[in-house]
C-alpha cells in the first residue's frame, strides 16, 4: 500500500504525517 492510496481516503496535507504511521502498521 503506497502513500498515494491513502491520499485518496485522506486528501488532507495534515494526514501526511499520519500516513507514515499507517505504512508501519501493515508491516507489523
Amino acid at each position: 500500500v503506497g502513500p498515494r492510496r491513502w491520499r485518496i481516503a485522506f486528501p488532507y496535507p495534515h494526514w501526511e504525517s499520519t500516513i507514515d504511521i499507517f505504512e508501519l502498521i501493515p508491516k507489523g
